[in-house]
């Protein structure tokens, strides 16, 4: 079956049939009448942006045959709550932008990809949970989500919600800090690192509006470019580092 979904507005509850096994992209944007979606049992595809701007959406359940989240699928909706991910093994940049209702999610054992973005935005989000049986991530118990790295060992910390309010001490195991991991995390006040913390990916804090202070650790040797740019209300940088240069 190619059956697709095309684009409908106005409308406020959505039953997908089994028979669909693709819906294209942009297929529900901006209908922000949308309050329900029951997605088909069949479905293999979403196109970017499918659901983007439905304002009124406020819970979702992905069925167990969808394996890609694609970009902006979800973006935008800001009534959006309740998200169950199903069997999902990649989600994609922005895939859940500005979902401003959202507290918590859980990736489930088979998401093998969750872009650091994907969540950027989400204002409200608070806690990242994933299932115990996940081999690529894991997530500390205040909702913070690693990553492995080849050894199995999980040193880097991978997506951090953006509405976690307050100052955050990174924890000892965690040695590296992933590219645009605080990207516009706007409640994050203060920021620690434990002894052996080794390097701070691009952009990595870039837009922290309310990001005060700062402290750097001895063993901290690389930082990477653009790391804190745009930190407009830093007043505090403590470098307990050998560092000398700082992009």
């Amino acid at each position: 079956m190619n059956d697709d979904v095309y684009l409908y507005t106005g409308i406020t509850s959505v039953v997908i049939p089994d028979s669909v096994v693709s819906i294209a992209s942009g297929a529900f944007k901006n209908n922000a009448a949308l309050k329900s979606v029951k997605l088909s049992a069949n479905l293999e595809k979403m196109g970017a942006g499918a659901f983007s701007g439905c304002t009124a959406l406020a819970a979702i359940e992905i069925p167990a045959k969808l394996k890609v989240l694609s970009s902006d699928t979800f973006a935008g909706c800001t009534a959006l709550a309740k998200v169950s991910l199903g069997a999902v093994e990649e989600i994609e940049q922005y895939a859940f932008e500005g979902c401003t209702a959202l507290k918590t999610i859980t990736l489930p054992a088979s998401v093998a990809v969750c872009e650091v973005l994907a969540f950027e935005g989400c204002t409200a989000l608070e806690k990242i949970l994933v299932d115990k049986a996940n081999k690529v991530y894991s997530s500390t118990k205040d909702g913070v989500v690693r990553c492995a790295n080849e050894e199995g060992k999980f040193d880097t910390i991978a997506i951090y919600p953006a509405g976690k309010k307050g100052a955050y001490a990174v924890p000892a195991e965690i040695t590296k800090i992933a590219d645009k991991e605080f990207y516009n995390c706007d409640a994050l006040t203060a920021i620690t690192f434990a002894e052996g913390f080794d390097s701070i990916g691009n952009e990595a804090f870039f837009d922290c509006d309310a990001l005060l202070t700062i402290t750097l650790p001895e063993g901290a040797r690389n930082v990477g470019d653009y790391a804190f740019a745009s930190c407009n209300e830093l007043r505090e940088f403590i470098v307990n580092s050998n560092l000398t240069e700082y992009p």
